[in-house]
């Protein structure tokens, strides 16, 4: 659900800037109440306060502009229907509600007050004869000065909380320009980037983690409980393949040798790869990794960098970093579809039947070498993954910059495969 702000203000002097101020704000994914539009709850059996009233409840923020026009009178002579709304806002701080007063006041607003007030004392330090009407008195910029400025006092004075020993919701911004709202909301809101982009990298922070998960297993043991096994480290399956058989199959440079022709593991091997690409991503549902919230983030450049020396969105290493790791997921995925892999599973099928698992060695074909450089491979998925949250959540570079991305062999191999 979408956050609501309440707008409260005089129209006629605030008609076009309430009218941006709506679409800037719906722009960064809050929904914005205001009066005059047709997204304005109305109750045809209430009357205009109280649909105010009404829609006000639901809101989490209510946020105040104050010009040179006093409004419409709620209580004629007394309270102006925008004072009245702001004291129902008070209201329902004081009584428990999540609610937020932002307030703003039109800069030139403390400066009449100012003059006015220098005026009347320079007269009365001269004895002249002038009446104190001199500061409350309305004019073609002001309507209503001592209304207006006494509104702005109350405001300063914030509203106190039982128990709190100084007010809230009493500062008070100045601004000239839409510019100036817009930065202090941005400021109040601590927002760098739209509530879209909030929600999406939230999404991806779940679909990462979700994924990294999927590659982690405790050793089992048929005879612990339950709740000795979820106590267990957990370690990364899939590392078996990276530790036991790149050195085997891959030189230095990480190219596929000629060994990968005369593929030999131990019947102990044999078990571990069955276990490794058959039961464990069984339990861990690693054939069920997703990437369908990293493509949408990436497709729709919603991490892109603004560079304001250019004017445009750029990349940055973060984005580099989630396009190796979709490459990585999609290379799996891919594999999984050619005539390589199920060459493997018939191989691993016939093996583990024939009582291969038994001889102290066993040779296995070109299709099982490649599918152990594959699983070996997808090994580095989560450590990418955690270095990758690592920038997302706490901002921090170093473990990503430091991710080695020189895998030549799996793109190599697996862009022939077919």
């Amino acid at each position: 659900m979408k956050p609501k702000i309440f707008v409260s203000s005089t129209i006629l002097d605030f008609e076009d800037l309430r009218s941006a101020l709506k679409f800037h704000l719906e722009e960064l994914d809050f929904e914005v109440q205001m009066s005059e539009f047709p997204n304005f709850e109305v109750d045809k059996d209430s009357d205009t306060f109280d649909a105010c009233m009404k829609n006000l409840k639901k809101c989490q923020y209510f946020i105040l502009l104050i010009g040179y026009r006093r409004g419409a009178w709620y209580e004629k002579g007394k309270l102006s229907i925008t004072h009245r709304e702001y004291l129902a806002a008070k209201s329902l701080i004081e009584a428990g509600h999540p609610l937020r007063i932002i307030s703003f006041v039109r800069k030139p607003i403390w400066l009449l007050r100012s003059d006015r007030t220098a005026l009347l004392e320079h007269f009365q330090s001269k004895s002249l004869a002038i009446s104190k009407d001199l500061t409350i008195v309305g004019s073609p910029i002001i309507d209503d000065p001592e209304y207006i400025f006494k509104f702005v006092d109350e405001i300063k004075r914030g509203v106190m909380l039982p128990k709190a020993q100084s007010p809230v919701n009493n500062w008070i911004f100045d601004f000239d320009s839409f510019e100036d709202i817009v930065t202090a909301l941005k400021n109040s809101f601590n927002i760098t980037e739209s509530l879209e982009e909030k929600k999406y990298k939230r999404l991806l922070i779940n679909e990462l983690i979700e994924n990294r998960d999927r590659f982690f297993i405790s050793p089992i043991d048929l005879d612990e409980s339950e709740v000795e096994y979820s106590k267990k480290e957990k370690n990364n399956y899939l590392d078996f393949f990276r530790r036991t058989f790149f050195p085997r199959l891959l030189d230095k440079e990480g190219q596929i040798t000629a060994k990968i022709y005369e593929f030999d593991v131990t019947g102990k091997e044999l078990m571990q790869i069955f276990f490794c690409t058959t039961f464990y991503p069984s339990f861990t549902k690693l054939y069920s990794i997703k990437s369908s919230i990293l493509s949408k983030v990436l497709n729709e450049g919603l991490l892109l960098s603004y560079d304001n020396s250019v004017g445009e969105y750029k990349s940055n290493y973060l984005i580099f970093s989630l396009n190796k790791l979709l490459e990585m997921i999609e290379s799996f995925n891919n594999f999984r579809q050619t005539t390589a892999d199920k060459e493997f599973n018939k191989d691993m099928s016939k093996v583990m039947t024939d009582g291969s698992a038994r001889k102290e060695i066993v040779r296995l074909t070109f299709s099982t070498a490649l599918a152990v450089i594959t699983y070996g491979y997808l090994a580095r998925i989560p450590e990418l993954i955690s270095s990758i949250l690592k920038v997302l959540e706490k901002k921090e570079y170093d473990e990503l910059l430091k991710f080695d991305f020189s895998m030549s062999y799996a793109k190599n191999y697996l862009a022939g495969l077919n």
